[in-house]
């Protein structure tokens, strides 16, 4: 049994890893008024890093025995609750700051159907329905048209072909971006805006040799195309963990790729997980050509584009509901960025 201070001024809780972004979900379904901290924070000796949860009882007179909802919570998820008794700060951001602000519940919708990959929908609605435990609407692309895209704050792109997108479209996503939506594009979705008209992000090409391509014997066919594949690598990412997309992460991230694909830096945005030199290969099969191609490459990026942001995952953090290092990622890409 877990007591907590029902006479506190607020309770903070850190934002530590994916259990913290569940207990948030929970909150949020409970009607409980939550803020965001973007600096680190100290209260009476306590420090608390960035992406932590502030609740206050003052505007959330609404939840009935608030307390005891984050007593449950704490015990359901093993997150710590810190109940502080005032609102004026150690040092320097009181409750009150403009570094701490409150999150808008976000509604989201998801792009599924034709043109988008089943497995890579799937594994988005497993996120959402069994683990996360929040809700979000399916789309089908070929309606997307007829959809108010403001009804949303979150639109996720799944990898796929996207084939029958249009401009029509692309420029009905690129209006909801505009005006403070958030787009979340994974793998080949990325595609999509790399063939914008004055797109930020670029996608690296190989080093072609025709000359020793002409001259090759039958029997190294095999090997050198080979050498242009990932099976399955594990690649060593560093973060930029000022950003809200890396909140809660202490070290680095590992990314699991399945694809030769390789993200150039990007010049108008914030690189904050990029794979930077040759032995951040750790794990797995990933052939010279391709590896080669990885260096100086961005696995993660956000580009802020009129109100709102685009945020591009070179990678999948969700590949088969199993990578659990990209789980609080994802979590920051719902409910972190763009909320500052």
């Amino acid at each position: 049994r877990i007591e907590i201070n029902k006479n506190a001024y607020a309770f903070i809780i850190p934002w530590r890893d994916f259990n913290s972004a569940q207990f948030l979900a929970d909150l949020l379904k409970e009607n409980v008024k939550v803020r965001i901290a973007y600096q680190e924070l100290q209260f009476s000796g306590q420090k608390f890093g960035k992406g932590s949860l502030v609740i206050t009882q003052k505007n959330n007179e609404h939840v009935q025995a608030l307390s005891k909802i984050l007593a449950a919570l704490s015990q359901k998820h093993h997150v710590s609750v810190a109940p502080i008794l005032t609102g004026f700060a150690d040092q320097i951001y009181d409750i009150g700051s403009g570094e701490i602000n409150y999150l808008i519940s976000p509604k989201i919708a998801v792009l599924m159907d034709e043109g988008v990959s089943s497995l890579a929908y799937g594994e988005v609605w497993y996120f959402f329905e069994q683990q996360l435990n929040y809700p979000i609407n399916s789309i089908k692309q070929s309606t997307l048209s007829s959809v108010n895209l403001a009804d949303y704050e979150v639109l996720i792109m799944p990898s796929g072909s996207y084939q029958d997108l249009g401009k029509d479209e692309m420029s009905q996503i690129d209006g909801f971006v505009k005006s403070g939506g958030k787009v979340i594009a994974m793998g080949s979705a990325n595609r999509l805006f790399a063939d914008e008209e004055n797109s930020t992000i670029v996608y690296k090409e190989a080093d072609e040799n025709t000359e020793n391509e002409n001259r090759m014997a039958y029997k190294d066919a095999e090997r050198s195309s080979i050498s242009q594949q990932i099976i399955g690598a594990i690649y060593e990412v560093k973060l930029d963990h000022s950003h809200p997309l890396a909140f809660g992460y202490q070290d680095q991230y590992y990314s699991l790729k399945t694809s030769a694909a390789a993200l150039s830096y990007i010049e108008n945005g914030w690189n904050v997980g990029v794979i930077e030199s040759k032995n951040k290969h750790i794990a797995g099969f990933a052939g010279y050509q391709v590896n080669k191609l990885q260096i100086e490459s961005m696995v993660f990026g956000v580009e802020e584009k009129g109100a709102g942001q685009i945020i591009y995952m070179a990678d999948d953090p969700l590949f088969r509901a199993f990578w659990h290092h990209g789980k609080l990622l994802f979590s920051n890409a719902i409910f972190m960025v763009g909320n500052d």
